[in-house]
């Protein structure tokens, strides 16, 4: 993808500008992508946030612009092994939410909403501790603040024993 990023303006600048450059358009990553599987769109796509990041640091949008479409990444990577052209999108993806998160004020709920979950659900011990606290939270989950109470209505009815 052909981009007009100032490379030296940013950290990693040139490593995020040679991430875009390498995307091809071709869209593969589009059947690896789970929020492209559910959602459909373009821009919740591995291609539809490179083009995004590209335009943020073009300067041709705002961050605020992109950043639902970036927050809505998984970061699962399954884009990754799909890609023939090997963009490094972990790289950018990381290289470029802490750019824009070092700008960015987030309300305290969201905030705290975050960190439960880069805290808990890649480690599945936690994960299944938070899921019964979760269940006790069903209780009263109509006094929650609306983001928890629609974390708490997707928690399953059974939690399945952990397999080694």
């Amino acid at each position: 993808m052909q981009h007009k990023i100032n490379s030296e303006k940013y950290q990693r600048g040139e490593a995020m500008a040679n991430a875009v450059q390498s995307c091809v358009h071709c869209g593969f990553c589009l059947a690896a992508c789970p929020t492209y599987k559910v959602l459909g769109e373009e821009m919740d796509s591995p291609r539809g946030r490179i083009y995004l990041m590209k335009e943020v640091l073009e300067e041709n949008i705002t961050a605020e612009e992109a950043q639902p479409y970036i927050d809505r990444c998984l970061g699962c990577m399954g884009c990754v092994p799909a890609c023939p052209s090997g963009v490094p999108y972990g790289d950018l993806l990381t290289s470029y939410r802490a750019l824009t998160e070092a700008e960015r004020e987030r309300p305290l709920l969201d905030q705290t909403a975050r960190r439960m979950i880069i805290e808990t659900l890649p480690y599945p011990d936690r994960f299944r501790a938070a899921a019964r606290t979760g269940k006790i939270g069903k209780l009263v989950q109509r006094a929650l603040p609306e983001q928890f109470s629609a974390m708490l209505g997707m928690l399953p009815d059974h939690i399945p024993a952990a397999k080694p």
